[in-house]
């Protein structure tokens, strides 16, 4: 073979950093030689022993007759570090959904990963969709999803959308143990839809709507969570469905944070007790808000401090999502 250090070298200086690395290029290119280059590479200059390098061409006979059984077996035999995700196909429903969690089901697959873009109605109407599941089966890696409103771009009311599905996820914790949002990136006027993350030009980047919403349950994520009771004034179930609140702990900084959507064309008056949770007088805390009118997509999140006691009493904005952090007692 012949050298090819500057392909080879470029990609050699990632070794160990936690990004999969893609060549990509027409067929018959040289990748898979450059690939093979580069497992010699790390057996020759990095003492990587060929038995932990794990090398598969599809386009050779040998897995010719290779079923996704023969597949995961033959990694958790070798390599039974490795977790392997099954796939329910890009649908929440319909024969590729079934035969998907059917096949990981009967595998013992530790974890699927779900796809689904759905309009507003369908993550209003499915605010309880993973309480529903069957807590023996494969655990959920919601790998993408989002909002999608046809002739419409990511606004308010799909951050908001968003956020509230997302409050499921965290109270469903124990079964879903991934999210993350997709499409990501696009040229701004280039998409034939438009429920992109985050847009770009020749000259800026443009975050959508719905990015605060993953910036800030990405910043205040948590991991315990903790079960609460939402109490309505008004117990219709128009209004039930347009109203829902996370209670999060972090045990390393021990900072308390509260999430609540509120999807109604009102202000929503609220009192929070946050005795049974060891509050006993005032907190300093920081309240992050992000609100607009529904087809608001400029609406940016605001922060300020506040003080905080066992008896919490707030105004949530119509169409807002409200992000409450106490911090913890030095």
């Amino acid at each position: 073979m012949i050298n090819r250090p500057l392909y080879v070298d470029k990609i050699m200086a990632y070794t160990d950093t936690p990004f999969v690395k893609v060549l990509t290029g027409v067929r018959r290119c040289g990748k898979s030689t450059i690939l093979k280059m580069i497992m010699e590479k790390l057996q020759q200059e990095h003492g990587i022993p060929s038995e932990r390098i794990v090398s598969m061409r599809f386009d050779s006979m040998d897995y010719e007759d290779m079923t996704a059984k023969d597949m995961f077996k033959a990694i958790k035999e070798k390599y039974p570090e490795i977790q392997v995700v099954g796939t329910s196909g890009p649908f929440s429903e319909g024969p590729d959904y079934v035969e998907g969690w059917k096949v990981a089901s009967k595998l013992g697959v530790p974890l699927v990963d779900e796809h689904y873009y759905q309009p507003a109605g369908w993550f209003l109407n499915n605010h309880d969709y993973y309480d529903r599941y069957d807590r023996s089966k494969p655990k959920v890696y919601l790998g993408e999803y989002a909002t999608h409103i046809p002739g419409k771009g990511n606004n308010i009311e799909t951050a908001l959308l968003e956020a509230y599905h997302l409050i499921g996820c965290e109270r469903n914790g124990d079964i879903v143990s991934m999210t993350s949002y997709a499409p990501l990136l696009a040229k701004d006027r280039r998409t034939r839809w438009r429920p992109d993350l985050i847009y770009f030009n020749n000259m800026e980047v443009k975050p959508g709507t719905s990015y605060y919403t993953q910036l800030l349950f990405g910043q205040n994520s948590g991991n315990e969570y903790i079960p609460s009771v939402l109490t309505l004034s008004d117990n219709r179930d128009d209004v039930r469905k347009r109203i829902g609140i996370s209670v999060v702990k972090d045990s390393l900084s021990q900072d308390l944070i509260l999430k609540i959507v509120n999807l109604l064309p009102v202000k929503v008056q609220a009192n929070i007790d946050l005795a049974a949770l060891g509050i006993t007088g005032k907190q300093d805390a920081t309240k992050t808000v992000l609100s607009g009118m529904p087809d608001d997509w400029k609406a940016r999140p605001e922060t300020s401090p506040v003080a905080i006691g066992p008896q919490y009493r707030d105004e949530l904005p119509a169409y807002s999502l409200t992000v409450v952090k106490l911090k913890s007692k030095p």
